[in-house]
């Protein structure tokens, strides 16, 4: 499959999935209590934390599986590592429902501050999550065979269905069968069943066949020896990641009503989406740029790494700005309510920009991937942990979730500003001057210029459907001039550099 059509294929379910989220999103405030809302705001950031059991297997495996189809790895070696990860697997996702499932009580009782809703069925709802939740994880073992394997199309038509069942099917479940918490959750669990059996039985079609008379390379110790280092640092590097974007989440949970926390998600949610059209493309990066560090093609892999950054420019930072010039008016046109979209266009405003940033924060890690070594990825992230969670937590408290949503965008303004800079030039002296000003900068300028002076002729009144079209002819517009602007500045994707060495 090539790599285009795997770029496009990715983007095609990501943006539908997106698109779900955001029309449905409504019809939730609509038919469930605010309350119950907050629950499926809960029920995301357990999702979140739930990762934290991955202990950096699933990027390894996509990883191996990469690995394994360019040749480093033997068809016998790579079958009986997955049998091992995936009873692994199975244990921690049992471990973790049961760890989950007991601390319900606790969670309705104790933690969150609870109004309308009983205790009880609160309880219940969570139980219910613990299920769905680790139903979902136990995905990613498979999702990453899939994703080394590059069967990106089928991943996609695979996006389609269960995002179709997951946001429109529940949406018919809350109309014709009710809308408590536990018929909401108890339909996550339903679909997360099937979303696990059909991309197993993917997975598993897609390993190599059993021969008898097949021998190994290396030893299953050995082969599980050399594995553990970099999932330990990519164990290491996601659980401080998870820390780092959810610390704050974990915080206004306690702080705030549940009600308060479920508008709070929804500025938050609204601000991933800047972060959706990174994230398609770096399934398909990190796939093949660990196949061409396998194959030796070090040059290939540059000039990749800078194309894929122009690109991700091109979508990223038009929508990272609109969303952070007219937070109040996407809020509003998306909810129709003017209290819920005042109250949460700060958070909107600033935890886009901090998302826009991170989205090419995460670039250098993507060297250090291919190369299996991420000692400086660990390091970078360790700092900027031991800065940004005492700085959230001050200003959760003090300043409320505005306030989290400013450090936000502060921290990963320094440290991109920083450790982009340090981890280039560690791995590619003289990248990333070139890559600031030629792959990243005339983005920025020209989105700036652009959205900054169509802002001054926004629609009023401001009627939904004018709004809407103006919003979507005003991105349409930048990203159709960011492309023209980095097509004719493409030339500059020629230049040459020495071959990579890594000194960290």
């Amino acid at each position: 499959m090539s790599f285009k059509k795997n770029i496009i294929a990715n983007y095609a379910s990501q943006i539908y999935m997106s698109l779900a989220g955001i029309i449905i999103l409504p019809f939730y405030l609509k038919f469930m209590s605010s309350e119950a809302y907050g629950l499926v705001g809960f029920f995301i950031a357990l999702q979140s934390w739930f990762n934290i059991l991955d202990l950096g297997l699933s990027p390894s495996i996509s990883r191996e599986t990469a690995r394994w189809r360019g040749g480093a790895i033997s068809n016998h070696d790579y079958r009986e590592l997955m049998r091992v990860l995936q009873l692994f697997f199975f244990s921690l996702m049992i471990i973790g429902i049961s760890v989950l499932y007991l601390s319900a009580p606790f969670l309705a009782h104790k933690w969150l501050q609870v109004h309308k809703l009983t205790p009880q069925d609160v309880q219940t709802a969570i139980q219910l999550m613990a299920i769905s939740v680790g139903l979902r994880w136990m995905c990613g073992i498979y999702r990453a065979m899939v994703i080394g394997a590059e069967r990106f199309v089928w991943l996609s038509y695979y996006t389609w269905i269960f995002t179709t069942l997951r946001y429109l099917g529940v949406l018919w479940v809350l109309v014709y069968i009710g809308t408590t918490p536990q018929i909401f959750f108890t339909y996550q669990i339903f679909i997360s069943f099937f979303e696990l059996l059909l991309l197993a039985l993917k997975a598993w079609n897609l390993l190599p066949p059993r021969l008898a008379s097949t021998k190994s390379d290396a030893s299953l110790t050995e082969r599980l020896q050399s594995l553990i280092p970099f999932a330990l640092s990519v164990s290491l590097t996601s659980s401080i990641w998870i820390l780092i974007t959810q610390v704050d989440k974990l915080v206004l949970s306690r702080l705030l009503s549940l009600s308060e926390y479920g508008y709070f998600t929804l500025g938050v949610l609204a601000a991933s989406g800047v972060m959706l059209f990174s994230a398609p493309f770096s399934m398909v990066l990190l796939p093949r740029l660990a196949k061409m560090k396998a194959e030796g093609n070090e040059q290939e892999l540059l000039q990749l790494y800078r194309k894929a950054s122009r690109f991700v420019a091109t979508i990223t930072i038009p929508a990272g700005i609109l969303l952070a010039l007219f937070p109040q008016e996407i809020l509003w046109l998306w909810t129709h309510d003017s209290a819920v979209a005042q109250a949460t266009a700060p958070v909107l405003r600033f935890y886009a920009l901090g998302n826009m940033i991170l989205a090419f924060t995460t670039f250098p890690y993507y060297l250090q991937y291919s190369w299996g070594n991420l000692r400086l990825h660990v390091i970078g992230n360790l700092i900027f942990a031991s800065i940004l969670i005492p700085g959230l937590v001050f200003a959760t408290l003090h300043f409320g979730m505005t306030g989290a949503a400013k450090l936000w965008f502060a921290a990963n303004l320094t440290f991109f500003s920083i450790w982009t800079a340090f981890v280039h030039q560690r791995f590619v002296p003289g990248l990333h001057w070139s890559w600031l000003t030629r792959d990243l900068f005339p983005s920025l300028f020209l989105s700036l210029l652009f959205l900054t002076s169509v802002s001054l002729c926004i629609p009023s009144p401001q009627h939904p459907f004018y709004l809407f079209c103006y919003f979507a002819l005003i991105t349409s517009s930048a990203v159709a001039l960011n492309i023209l602007f980095m097509r004719a500045c493409a030339k500059g994707l020629n230049d040459k550099y020495p071959t990579i060495e890594v000194s960290a």
